[in-house]
């Protein structure tokens, strides 16, 4: 591992096999002990818009405060290096496609800056960003929205831990984002993975995402999206617009592979409201449902455990942790998977079983003799 010239904390001899392109050197990892600032970073950028360095793919500098007019810099960088590789048409196979950068004082100011800099190339090339934890509030992610709407590239963005966007930060996202792509156009294309935990999202916030991910998703998106939601105060409903989101078209399916929704205050309300849609509209192609410590009790299980039976085909991972659902609820739950006399399940029962189901987590759920004798049954 290189260190650098000039003791512990210099990145000069990591930049400097960047400004060399080091064909080992693909992906480039500065830690926050590290010395990284706009001096730093005016060396990487100029490498990158230069065209010197053609090997380098991913750029991991978090934790490392950089000033807005750095950041405008680097975006304009990564811009000028998609123009030129889309101009030689070897966009797919070079550039830098992943970076994570910036600190918790990064900011509206920050991201702004960055993607004033991104903007003219509808984000580069890049495909996975990440700008968890930068104190982002409206006016930053309303940029983030515009930038990316129209990028062929972007599959995976993490704006985690950014409590400050909140609801009104997320209509704004979604707003922009729909006037960059037009009325007829799908904005983030080829999203795969959209990461908004902890980030305040109430039911108006919901309903806002709802619309932007659906925007003719079900017929034009090429991949369903992995959704975490986590730690958000959705509430029951918020539901709603989640349901059209899990059971959006019925011949595809979901649009989502994966939904996480752990601590979001869903209660019996709203998973009766997704359980609804579900069994109106199969979620053919959700594989992963988190719905740990979502004040979830007996009278929300038995309403789930008919449409788990019937309405979510593909599903193999379930996560019900922390929820009071009690003997009877993790019973009822049970007896969607198994058909057991043995287990206290009602073997009389004709509705259909599911049989995608490979985890299922019900672990702090007063579950009692009786349940966790059901549970054990299934393995």
């Amino acid at each position: 591992m290189a260190w650098g010239q000039g003791g512990f904390k210099s990145c000069d001899a990591l930049l400097k096999r960047v400004e060399q392109n080091d064909v080992k050197l693909v992906e480039l990892v500065i830690l926050p002990m590290k010395t990284f600032g706009a001096a730093e970073i005016q060396r990487l950028s100029n490498s990158i818009a230069s065209g010197v360095n053609t090997n380098l793919k991913t750029i991991s500098a978090s934790g490392h405060h950089l000033p807005p007019e750095s950041l405008k810099m680097f975006g304009q960088a990564l811009s000028a290096q998609a123009q030129k590789l889309n101009s030689d048409n070897t966009a797919s196979s070079n550039g830098i496609t992943h970076i994570s950068i910036g600190s918790k004082y990064m900011g509206d100011e920050g991201v702004v800056a960055l993607c004033e800099g991104l903007a003219p190339s509808d984000g580069a090339l890049l495909q996975s960003l990440d700008l968890g934890w930068k104190n982002i509030g409206r006016e930053g992610i309303r940029a983030i929205g515009s930038t990316f709407a129209n990028s062929k590239f972007l599959s995976s963005l993490d704006l985690s831990r950014n409590n400050n966007i909140g609801s009104d930060g997320i209509t704004d996202f979604c707003n922009a984002a729909e006037e960059a792509t037009g009325s007829s156009g799908i904005a983030f294309p080829s999203m795969e993975h959209l990461t908004l935990s902890e980030c305040n999202i109430g039911p108006m916030g919901m309903n806002s995402l709802a619309r932007i991910i659906i925007s003719d998703g079900s017929s034009g998106r090429s991949k369903r999206i992995r959704l975490s939601l986590a730690s958000n105060p959705i509430t029951s409903e918020g539901c709603q617009s989640l349901s059209t989101i899990i059971s959006a078209n019925p011949t595809n399916g979901s649009l989502l592979s994966v939904l996480e929704l752990s601590q979001c205050s869903l209660g019996d309300n709203g998973i009766k409201l997704l359980s609804s849609a579900a069994l109106s509209s199969p979620c053919t192609g959700l594989a992963v449902l988190d719905l740990s410590e979502n004040s979830i009790t007996e009278e929300g299980a038995n309403t789930f455990s008919v449409s788990l039976a019937e309405a979510w085909p593909d599903l193999n991972e379930l996560k019900l942790a922390k929820n009071n659902l009690r003997e009877d609820g993790v019973v009822s739950v049970i007896s969607a998977l198994v058909h057991r006399n043995d287990a206290g399940i009602d073997s009389s029962i004709e509705s259909n079983r599911n049989s995608s189901l490979t985890s299922l987590d019900l672990t702090n759920t007063s579950c009692g003799v009786k349940g966790a004798k059901a549970a054990l049954m299934t393995g």
